[in-house]
């Protein structure tokens, strides 16, 4: 247990106090790592979204970088959960993120593959006062955001689980149409 805390402290996921911050980190990682898929169209390989300093992210597939938002872009505390699917029918693997962008206001972040690199875009955007991310439901495994081809077109969709201010918790599909998400 001695060596775990003092390797958390310094790695800088615990206090100097020796209180964890587990939970928070833990929930973070979920679903910002161990993202698999067939990012170059051929072999399964896993991506993982990390945060660059102060509001940048990298995006690397098997330890080589993919991805760096420029600063400012992306908030890494910002990313409400990823999942990985081929959201454009082009045979790469590409990952969809759920990103809050604060004032209820949450967006499908998507990084498309090119087999070497990701695109980044905005897919869909609720607009302020319209989406509360708080009210995302978690799934199965804890996952708050999974890819399925809901609609049986070759494109992957999103789906998420939402609780309304009335209480009633309802699935939530958002369908690709190969360059953004609709519902």
């Amino acid at each position: 247990m001695k060596t775990l805390k003092r390797l958390l402290i310094a790695i800088g996921f615990a206090t100097t106090l020796g209180v964890s911050q587990f939970s928070v980190i833990k929930e973070a990682y979920s679903q910002t790592s161990g993202l698999r898929g067939k990012f170059d169209g051929k072999n399964l390989q896993e991506a993982r979204i990390r945060s660059v300093g102060d509001l940048a992210v990298a995006v690397e597939v098997n330890g080589q970088q993919w991805f760096a938002s420029r600063r400012g872009e992306v908030n890494f505390s910002k990313i409400i959960g990823c999942t990985v699917g081929n959201f454009n029918r082009d045979s790469y693997s590409d990952i969809a993120c759920l990103y809050d962008y604060g004032n209820f206001d949450v967006g499908i972040w998507v990084l498309l593959s090119d087999g070497r690199n990701f695109n980044s875009s905005i897919w869909w955007r609720s607009g302020q006062n319209n989406f509360n991310p708080e009210a995302i439901v978690p799934l199965a495994g804890g996952v708050r955001v999974v890819s399925i081809d809901n609609n049986s077109d070759g494109l992957n969709d999103i789906k998420i689980r939402y609780r309304y201010p009335n209480d009633i918790i309802t699935d939530l599909v958002f369908y690709s149409d190969g360059t953004k998400f609709y519902r």
